[in-house]
């Protein structure tokens, strides 16, 4: 099959959890003898770009995967907010007839943020179209359904919630909570990757039916340290915190939590970029100020990861936010470290089960500070939890499972045109 992965930006430039499952996907798929490329926008760069009228493109290759990356050539202040770009959609048009993308079997949205339109031209062509929801973006433009005072939203309530709480104009988001719902309609099926997702779908109204949850998969290649350790009561526990260093996952709240626990044997290390976020970093340097035990260790290499987690015995994710997924947690469980999360963590809800792990109330600090007591006074109790772990899926098992829907989806594309060619021959 020709198959084109669709996503609101990629490697190398964000390298993100969206930018991670798309690059995995992509390159399994190639493996599996389909061919792939990876149209994607660029909001930052513009050197090397070619014009075509409002448009600017270019191509290159990312770990053997072949990348058209484009964007507009004065950078619409709506692109992040707009369901559909119309103002490119000519551009894009001729950018999809010369770079001969019109032959593709499937088109698979990862993130429609800023691609939106490029489904619309798809579908046109009677292409199949498989979208994935990482996040919230079609039903919040603030992303992470999150209120100004960072308190969860359930939903925008047909624009209503997010005239009166955030200040969107209330027509503006009808107008936009209508083109989210066109946008779900061109998809033949959508995924989602935990159960959390479709569910905050379903009771926004929107179709249950052709929603599916697919959890996200491993690329198992690159983790050559597991936590093979066992742990006694005077061991010396280090505590980590893995990802975007951003305030909607909750960072604040481990260095507060961690603080209240007055325990000599106990370190807290965290990793990750704060990307846009550098107060929020300069806050958190603040916070951990006096406290010996705490380290913010920064910015990672991917290829660095299985070595960070062989120091860590214990990770916790403390996300304020529904957290569509955490590919970080599943990481940290597939090198058999334990983790500690919040009640809105997509994956978590996926994979802790059977006290295989540990879960607190999002946002409760003395419940997590409870936790992290509770592991620094007992080290032993991260024996018990190792031997429940449950391995998060493998990029394979991913991969195989939509090379089915794949095929579904233009098994029943070609019965619908025979259908349709049968039709017109007897009328």
């Amino acid at each position: 099959m020709k198959i084109l992965y669709v996503i609101h930006e990629f490697f190398p430039e964000f390298y993100t959890g969206t930018a991670r499952v798309g690059l995995n996907l992509a390159k399994q798929m190639q493996k599996m003898g389909h061919q792939v490329k990876v149209l994607t926008y660029e909001p930052t760069e513009t050197k090397g770009m070619f014009s075509i009228g409002g448009l600017l493109y270019k191509k290159y290759e990312y770990d053997s995967i072949q990348v058209i990356s484009l964007r507009h050539k004065n950078l619409n202040p709506q692109v992040n907010f707009n369901i559909f770009c119309y103002d490119v959609e000519k551009e894009i048009r001729e950018l999809i007839d010369i770079e001969g993308l019109n032959d593709i079997d499937i088109a698979h949205i990862i993130h429609p943020l800023r691609m939106g339109i490029v489904a619309k031209i798809v579908k046109e062509k009677n292409i199949p179209i498989i979208m994935t929801l990482t996040d919230y973006w079609t039903i919040c433009p603030r992303v992470q359904l999150l209120k100004p005072n960072y308190s969860i939203c359930n939903g925008p309530n047909e624009g209503e919630k997010c005239s009166a709480v955030c200040g969107y104009a209330k027509q503006e988001m009808k107008n936009r909570l209508k083109d989210a719902i066109s946008l779900f309609d061109l998809a033949d099926i959508i995924t989602v990757p935990s159960r959390i997702v479709k569910h905050i779908f379903n009771i926004n109204g929107f179709n249950g039916e052709k929603i599916q949850v697919v959890n996200h998969g491993l690329d198992y290649k690159y983790f050559n340290k597991l936590n093979n350790k066992t742990y006694s009561e005077n061991d010396t526990i280090t505590f980590g915190y893995i990802g975007p260093v951003l305030k909607h996952k909750g960072v604040h709240l481990l260095v507060e939590a961690f603080k209240k626990v007055n325990l000599s044997n106990i370190r807290l290390k965290t990793y990750g970029s704060p990307l846009h976020e550098k107060n929020y970093y300069d806050y958190l340097k603040e916070l951990s100020t006096g406290d010996d035990r705490i380290a913010l260790m920064g910015e990672f290499g991917y290829d660095k990861l299985s070595y960070i987690l062989a120091d860590i015995d214990i990770a916790v994710f403390p996300s304020i936010c529904y957290e569509s997924y955490c590919l970080a947690l599943t990481e940290c469980l597939a090198h058999k470290v334990p983790v500690i999360a919040s009640n809105t963590v997509g994956s978590a809800f996926e994979f802790i089960k059977n006290d295989s792990g540990l879960i607190f109330n999002s946002g409760n600090i003395d419940e997590l500070a409870q936790l992290i007591e509770k592991i620094g006074s007992k080290p032993s109790m991260i024996n018990s939890l190792k031997d429940k772990i449950i391995s998060p899926p493998r990029i394979e098992e991913e991969a195989m499972y939509y090379e089915i829907i794949y095929k579904k989806c233009l098994s029943k594309t070609k019965q619908n045109e025979n259908t349709a060619e049968l039709f017109i021959k007897k009328g």
